[in-house]
């Protein structure tokens, strides 16, 4: 008979195994031999408990990770920021002309050398652009770039009252960081008229004018008026910068000629109401051989009127007319000729000046 070997079964798979047995026949398990000694590691399969298994990741793990990266573009974004406005000369010029574009003095400023100084000019300031009386230069384009260390001449092209313009500018780099271009030679003189006016107004911007007077300015057209003034108007102008002002000569407003002669009117009308032959502080007057007794006026002919800007132009002109007729009839003390009928010729003097109420008003001369 065999003798029947004692067996104990498979802790992982249940099958018998014999007690001397190293390992399972089936599933390989390495299993403790008598005397306590266990099998070295590797030395047989693996058992099922040190299979490895996916791991969740850690929560903490996820957290640090989420912070470098933010701190990394917080870090690095106002770097690429700075990069994509200065990076280079042609960065530069572009982006002023862009900001010229959109009527955003602020930013054209901030890419100008600001040795040159903002305060003070009104042409500079932000309402300037802003003003539907300034046009940009359109259709800017870099034509060419020299860099020479930590200088730069850009060639840009544009038009200005529909005409081509060239213009070289002259950058700088300054230190830091990131290397910042500036334009140096951005703002371009704008002369104005000279005149007598002691006001103008640019691009909606109240100037003061003086002997060859100039203000410096962004490129572009300014429109030229001036301030309220009820008697005198500018033609429509436009200056250039860069270029040579235009003549320009104030008018007398049609609106304020018609008001004037108005008034004209209504005074001698108001003369020609009154009863006496010599109405005070009025044109024309008669003079006979015998007493009036009776009188009345009536204006036959109106003087033709010249109306002429003073020296200021924008405070007074002066009014005077030639040409006008009245009749005067009327009754006498004589008894040889006990009516008459009378026309004498007369002229006006005076003055129109804008009074305290912003008004144009008519004031004849006084009598000498």
């Amino acid at each position: 008979m065999t003798e029947t070997q004692p067996s104990t079964q498979c802790p992982t798979c249940r099958a018998e195994i014999g007690t001397e047995a190293r390992y399972c026949p089936r599933c390989g398990y390495a299993r403790t031999v008598p005397g306590g000694v266990s099998q070295p590691p590797g030395a047989g399969a693996a058992a099922p408990s040190s299979v490895l298994l996916p791991t969740r990741p850690s929560t903490r793990g996820l957290v640090v990770t989420v912070l470098v990266i933010a701190v990394l573009l917080v870090a690095t974004l106002p770097i690429l920021a700075v990069r994509a406005l200065f990076f280079t000369p042609a960065d530069v010029v572009e982006g002023y002309f862009a900001a010229l574009r959109d009527r955003d003095a602020d930013a054209a400023w901030s890419r100008l050398d600001d040795s040159s100084g903002r305060a003070g000019n009104p042409l500079l300031a932000a309402r300037a652009l802003r003003d539907p009386g300034y046009t940009p230069p359109e259709r800017a384009t870099v034509r060419k770039v020299d860099i020479d260390g930590d200088e730069a001449d850009v060639t840009v092209g544009y038009q200005l009252a529909g005409a081509p313009v060239t213009q070289q500018l002259k950058l700088e780099s300054g230190s830091g960081l990131v290397d910042r271009w500036r334009i140096t030679n951005g703002l371009l003189p704008l002369p104005l008229p000279a005149s007598a006016l002691p006001e103008l107004l640019v691009a909606g911007n109240r100037v003061t004018v003086g002997e060859g007077a100039q203000y410096d300015a962004f490129p572009g057209t300014y429109r030229l008026a001036l301030p309220e003034n009820p008697l005198v108007e500018l033609p429509q102008v436009d200056l250039v910068t860069g270029q040579q002002s235009p003549d320009v000569t104030p008018a007398l407003r049609p609106a304020a000629q018609q008001e004037i002669e108005k008034q004209v009117r209504a005074w001698l009308d108001k003369c020609a109401q009154s009863k006496t032959a010599e109405p005070p502080d009025c044109p024309f007057s008669y003079s006979g051989y015998y007493d009036v007794t009776s009188i009345a006026w009536q204006i036959t002919k109106y003087p033709e009127l010249r109306i002429e800007l003073g020296p200021s132009l924008t405070g007074t002109a002066r009014v005077d007319g030639s040409g006008g007729q009245a009749k005067a009839s009327g009754r006498t003390s004589s008894v040889f000729s006990p009516t008459f009928e009378d026309t004498t010729s007369f002229g006006v003097d005076g003055a129109a000046r804008v009074n305290a109420s912003g008004e144009v008003e008519f004031a004849p001369a006084p009598d000498e």
